[in-house]
């Protein structure tokens, strides 16, 4: 062989060793993980810092990336084919499409195969290097990015991405259960709770008026210190002359501070004393600004009303926080008996239970948009106020009205197929 074709042929070798190095730079752009990669950044590892600035523009990387990968792989074959030519002859070009196609699909799958599993190591060790290319190929990708344009433009096809392409939410929905569908079921739940939170308004959460204890202020002190008393709750809302009247919000370790006060000095209490001010919030507040709410007010408690100013209920910080861990239940709770199960796949269900509560324990998709409680979709689905004894079946889910007082059910008995109970 004379010089020119040892000069050949080394010159393929290393083409082709570095079209195996670009694809294995591609998989590793393209599989690493960019959460790690970003808390490294955070850290001040200045390889993860330089990886994560090419994400802002992973087109562009991308597409130098295959640009150099065809063109080395182009000259390499070029090369490569030349000298089998000047040795076998005319069986040349025979020779060279059969061992040069087993040689690209091995130097193609084998670096491949390795960045997958080992992506987040790779791409840290080869940053350096990535830069370096994108530095020389840049120029040519911007020729072959202006090219592209004008050719789709040709042909009325759109080079930009759609509004609202990527969804962040959705994204994020996917890595959740794609990493929480086995050994982490429950912080699954609780992350898409949290990401709940915006979409979800109070009035699907919110405690209606007709479950909320309140105080009449125009009894007396003595028949309210009893009421405080029995009460399970610290914080009670206070209304005068009618329950549509709220006038503040009994804090029961201030009122019972005063009424001891009070005693000792024999003075008549003032209820307003140990009352603050109401806080009235609109039904149509999402879960996770009035979240951010209590917080900057520092109120656990807020009273919800309607687009016409109607008292309809009130909300906790408690309640919203329920919405992401579930039931929390301390020692002066009352015993949470909204659900209680009678036999294989049968359920007495509390009519005020809500829907999202209800497809929270049963793993169920039953839609929440027309009505917040399970009376309520009821209510909605048969277009009537069933009476006692009657059945349904919505969303392949038995309802019977077991119990109703006036127009409100109050207990329902539900037929849950092949159910779960979480």
């Amino acid at each position: 062989m004379t010089f020119f074709l040892w000069i050949s042929l080394f010159s393929a070798i290393f083409l082709f060793l570095l079209s195996s190095f670009l694809s294995a730079t591609e998989t590793a752009l393209t599989a690493f993980s960019r959460p790690r990669i970003y808390r490294l950044a955070k850290k001040g590892n200045g390889r993860a810092k330089s990886i994560e600035q090419l994400t802002h523009k992973m087109n562009h990387v991308i597409g130098s990336i295959l640009i150099g990968n065809n063109a080395t792989n182009t000259l390499a074959t070029f090369l490569a084919t030349a000298v089998f030519t000047k040795i076998f002859d005319e069986w040349g070009f025979a020779v060279a499409s059969g061992i040069l196609t087993f040689f690209l699909l091995i130097l193609e799958v084998m670096p491949k195969m390795y960045t997958i599993t080992h992506a987040d190591s790779l791409i840290l060790k080869i940053a350096p290097l990535i830069r370096v290319f994108l530095k020389v190929l840049s120029p040519l990708m911007s020729l072959v990015s202006i090219v592209s344009e004008r050719v789709l433009a040709l042909f009325g096809s759109p080079t930009s991405q759609p509004e609202g392409w990527s969804s962040t939410l959705e994204e994020l929905r996917s890595a959740i259960d794609l990493h929480g569908k086995e050994k982490l079921q429950k912080e699954s739940v609780m992350l898409h709770s949290i990401l709940d939170l915006s979409s979800v308004l109070v009035k699907e959460i919110m405690i209606h008026r007709s479950d909320v204890e309140m105080i009449d202020a125009d009894q007396s002190i003595e028949k309210v210190y009893q009421q405080v008393l029995k009460s399970p709750y610290s914080r009670l809302p206070v209304w005068k002359g009618s329950p549509e009247n709220i006038v503040g919000v009994i804090h029961i370790k201030t009122f019972l501070k005063e009424f001891v006060k009070a005693s000792h000095s024999q003075k008549k209490l003032d209820i307003k004393k140990a009352c603050v001010s109401p806080w009235f919030i609109p039904e149509t507040t999402p879960l996770l600004y009035q979240m951010q709410a209590f917080r900057q007010k520092r109120h656990h408690l807020a009273l919800v009303v309607d687009e016409y100013g109607a008292f309809c209920g009130i909300v906790t910080l408690e309640d919203i926080l329920e919405e992401i861990v579930g039931e929390i239940d301390d020692e002066h709770d009352l015993k949470n008996s909204d659900i209680r199960r009678t036999k294989e796949h049968a359920y007495l269900v509390d009519g005020s239970v809500t829907v999202r509560d209800f497809n929270r324990q049963f793993g169920l998709e039953v839609p929440d948009e027309e009505a917040s409680t399970l009376a309520g979709l009821v209510i909605n689905e048969s277009r009537d106020i069933p009476k006692v004894g009657q059945s349904f079946k919505f969303y392949g889910i038995e309802f019977k009205v077991l119990r109703r007082e006036d127009n409100q059910l109050t207990l329902l008995r539900v037929k849950i197929p092949e159910a779960e109970d979480a």
